[in-house]
């Protein structure tokens, strides 16, 4: 699981969730018409990019996060 943020830009109010088994998330009580920044974080995974920025028009979806393995492996 993943851990998300959503940060009103303009207010400085900050809503947590976290992902799915599958991956998907949503934020409840987030206020149209306002910049927000989505961050995702993970100790398993690096994102790149690791946030998003966008200003919420009624319903939005299709934020996506790609991450790639964070875990090193020893060699033996």
């Amino acid at each position: 699981f993943a851990h998300i943020t959503a940060q009103n830009l303009e207010t400085g109010e900050t809503f947590y969730t976290r992902t799915n088994n599958l991956g998907r998330y949503y934020f409840h009580g987030l206020e149209s018409g306002n910049p927000y920044q989505v961050r995702v974080t993970n100790s398993r995974y690096n994102f790149s990019p690791d946030n998003h920025i966008f200003n919420l028009f009624d319903s939005f979806t299709n934020i996506d996060f790609i991450g790639t393995s964070a875990v090193r492996r020893k060699k033996f």
